[in-house]
């Protein structure tokens, strides 16, 4: 009777005893209760994976035979389980919805950000690169560059008179001017003026391209980076100069334009 009347109520009767995680029926304590205990009853026959739920087995080995009940919109690709299709959907929305509480760094899945976090256990402590002072862990030493070093902004460039709070960034910045490229892609060969770049260019090699450009074959994981890429096939020029009117097919080739050309010929007669 107790049981029947949480049915109208929607009182949680069953409590989990390691979290106080409360419901309103008994299976769902017991499934609950074997996040706690890592048991895994319901193990795939093909591979060595295995599940705490029949349904999630069930969804598991349609990746197996190739049956595919969840289909991406945006590309067609197929899925046999609706949690895989919404991870994948994060691949065209950039969606992270998992971050972390130690460093702000999000990712796609809670897997990932639970990979991730081991990182922070193993940290040792960490010393400040400007000012020598030892911080317990990265996130400190993050705060503390924020507060401290990059408020102010005491490098500049000689070419141009931007300012940086970090050397780093102005030697970064100073490679624009002398087109110096120091880090290259080993898969094909591109090349960048800093670390920071190369690494998010990496990653088009590991994601999946759903996207291609009819004109040369070209692929992009993105539909931003396809329409850029088409421009250079139509020579649309959307980004213009508002001091000469040059024309550029991106953005950034328009920011450099003017801070080599302009804001250095603004620099001389200040």
């Amino acid at each position: 009777m107790k049981k029947h009347k949480g049915t109208h109520t929607r009182e949680k009767h069953y409590h989990c005893s390691q979290c106080g995680k409360r419901f309103r029926h008994s299976w769902y304590l017991k499934l609950h209760e074997k996040t706690h205990t890592g048991e895994k009853p319901f193990k795939c026959s093909q591979c060595d994976k295995s599940y705490i739920r029949l349904g999630h087995l069930k969804d598991h080995e349609r990746t197996h035979t190739g049956e595919h009940s969840y289909y991406c919109k945006q590309c067609g690709k197929g899925f046999g389980h609706i949690g895989y299709l919404k991870v994948h959907e994060r691949t065209h929305t950039g969606e992270k919805p998992y971050e972390c509480a130690q460093c702000q760094n999000k990712f796609f899945t809670l897997e990932n950000l639970n990979q991730h976090q081991k990182t922070h256990l193993l940290e040792r402590p960490v010393n400040c690169s400007h000012c020598g002072k030892e911080f317990k862990c990265s996130k400190y030493l993050k705060k503390h560059k924020i507060i401290k070093h990059m408020s102010e902004k005491s490098y500049k460039c000689c070419q141009c008179g931007n300012k940086f709070s970090l050397s780093r960034d102005l030697k970064i910045h100073e490679r624009t001017h002398t087109g110096e490229k120091i880090y290259k892609c080993s898969q094909c060969g591109n090349e960048y003026f800093s670390s920071k770049v190369l690494k998010a260019h990496e990653r088009t090699h590991s994601v999946e391209k759903t996207y291609h450009c009819s004109p040369c074959g070209r692929s992009f994981m993105l539909l931003s980076l396809l329409k850029k890429h088409e421009r250079t096939h139509t020579g649309e020029k959307p980004y213009q100069c508002s001091e000469c009117e040059k024309r550029y097919t991106r953005l950034d080739h328009l920011k450099q334009h003017v801070t080599r050309t302009h804001e250095r010929k603004h620099m001389y007669f200040t």
